[in-house]
């Protein structure tokens, strides 16, 4: 019985997280979304023009990154509560690997570029030029992998390394994977690493700051499309996140 109503309690827990969250996605879509969009354009536009010195075009840097940053949250909140509500849905389209890899790396490498943190792409030779999946969500998977390396990355390096896995006819699986050099994470933390709003440690939240919702995000988004991931790391030396993807070739290499 003590059994039996414990896990009545996880359920309970577990579908009150749904609803409190499905809420809070209803609340905050689409007028916050919209919003903040229009916010986070703004100090690009207001950079262009030929009036703003330096210092002003730095404040308005600052207000680009940090209203992305919220824009990013928000985005992932929704993400979380339509996927624990069963309500996400892929969508296929043709996209083109190179232009996905090298646009991840560009917005990267801003908030890298302020660290003094390089940011290189290591993509294996011969992938397929054109792929079809769900772009949004590829692009979504590696620039969460991506931010979360530099974030955790004070200096050195951030790799995103691309390879070619188990190719069948016109399929194939892509291994994406993120090296950084940065903090590592300690072997009893990997475990639980992945589950929502989960950091390694409260100090890590004052220090880095964030959500921990990016690596959930992650994990969820790649079971939805049939993938794996995982993680290496050593403390102190950096680590490694990797997933690996289902995608389809379209016509020639």
């Amino acid at each position: 019985e003590g059994i039996a109503d414990g896990g009545w309690m996880w359920v309970e827990s577990q579908w009150g997280k749904v609803r409190c969250m499905c809420r809070y996605s209803e609340a905050v879509e689409p007028g916050t979304v919209w919003t903040w969009n229009a916010i986070g354009k703004a100090p690009g536009a207001w950079r262009l023009t030929p009036d703003a010195n330096e210092s002003q075009r730095g404040f308005l840097l600052k207000i680009d990154a940090a209203s992305n940053a919220l824009l990013g949250v928000i985005n992932n909140i929704l993400d979380i509560s339509k996927i624990e509500a069963g309500e996400m849905v892929l969508e296929a389209s043709s996209f083109a690997l190179h232009e996905l890899l090298d646009g991840v790396v560009a917005m990267t490498s801003v908030s890298a570029g302020e660290k003094g943190v390089a940011v290189r792409l290591e993509a294996q030779e011969g992938l397929p030029g054109q792929l079809r999946g769900d772009l949004t969500r590829v692009r979504q998977i590696l620039i969460n992998l991506m931010s979360n390396a530099v974030k955790f990355t004070a200096e050195g390096s951030v790799r995103l390394r691309v390879q070619a896995q188990d190719r069948q006819g016109d399929r194939l699986r892509l291994r994406f994977s993120v090296l950084d050099t940065g903090i590592g994470i300690e072997a009893d933390v990997l475990g639980r690493l992945f589950a929502p709003f989960t950091q390694a440690d409260t100090s890590t939240t004052r220090r880095f700051g964030g959500s921990g919702l990016g690596l959930s995000i992650v994990k969820q988004l790649t079971g939805l499309m049939g993938g794996e991931f995982g993680v290496f790391s050593t403390p102190g030396r950096g680590s490694e996140f990797w997933v690996i993807l289902p995608l389809v070739k379209i016509g020639r290499a």
